[in-house]
């Protein structure tokens, strides 16, 4: 915009969090390798942070040229979700996503293309324009972790890999394999598995009884399966052709759900 290649448009950084650590790299901009020195690109006449609940809240009656910068990245929590309950219905509205969707997240969801959500119990159709760009993402890559990774070798106890799908950390353990680190000492801890760091440098695993199978884990969050479920029954009881069919179906609904 500054150069005048984008249209002039407002922006809005929404999310008091994002505002801490924007204002930290404020701080420090002079560190930064690919700013000229002197550059602002955090303020600006149309740039506008967004801390209080009341500030937030006044976004709700934008209807056209800003940009909303909001938390949480998946959309299952946070002021993203009045954000998108506000805009997802409009047609000239766009959501981007600029990181990973985790799956059964909300984010994921709309990626996938559904054309109904619900949000705060309420049903939304989704009419905007979702799309994704991939390359925003804060995270290192797994050639990154290996570098690092390499860099501070050896390693005198373990490696814990949390953080990621199960295909993901399966992979980057073989990975780091073979780079020549012990099998033994790459650790992806399990649903309620413990884990004893002990001073002789030996990393005991002590297994409790999980509360799930390690692929139920995967699974979609039950709440969106919830809210999708709900979708699902108002489509089928809109499409019964009178009060009475849809009465039945939702009777017997109650009664195979009372049955267990």
């Amino acid at each position: 915009m500054a150069g005048g290649r984008l249209p002039p448009a407002r922006v809005f950084l929404d999310s008091p969090l994002a505002i801490k650590a924007t204002e930290v790299f404020e701080a420090y901009a002079g560190d930064l390798v690919d700013l000229r020195p002197g550059a602002t690109p955090f303020r600006g006449p149309g740039f506008a942070f967004t801390p209080r609940p009341d500030q937030s809240q006044r976004l709700s009656r934008i209807t056209e040229g800003a940009i909303i910068v909001a938390a949480s990245g998946m959309c299952d929590a946070g002021r993203i979700r009045h954000h998108l309950k506000s805009n997802l219905w409009r047609r000239n509205a766009t959501v981007l996503f600029v990181g990973y969707q985790a799956p059964g997240t909300l984010g994921n969801i709309l990626l996938g293309g559904a054309r109904k959500v619900r949000i705060h119990g309420e049903e939304i159709a989704v009419q905007a324009r979702i799309r994704r760009i991939d390359a925003y993402s804060a995270h290192a890559d797994q050639r990154e972790l290996l570098e690092w990774v390499a860099a501070r070798l050896p390693v005198a106890q373990a490696i814990f890999l949390t953080h990621g799908e199960q295909a993901a950390l399966r992979a980057l353990k073989h990975r780091l394999v073979e780079t020549g680190l012990d099998s033994r000492k790459v650790i992806v801890p399990r649903l309620d598995e413990r884990v004893e760091l002990v001073a002789s440098g030996r990393v005991r695993l002590r297994p409790d009884q999980a509360r799930a199978a390690p692929r139920a884990t995967e699974a979609l969050d039950w709440h969106n399966d919830y809210a999708d479920l709900l979708l699902t029954l108002g489509d089928r009881l809109q499409a019964l052709p009178d009060d009475a069919a849809r009465e039945a179906l939702l009777h017997d609904l109650k009664r195979r759900t009372a049955a267990g």
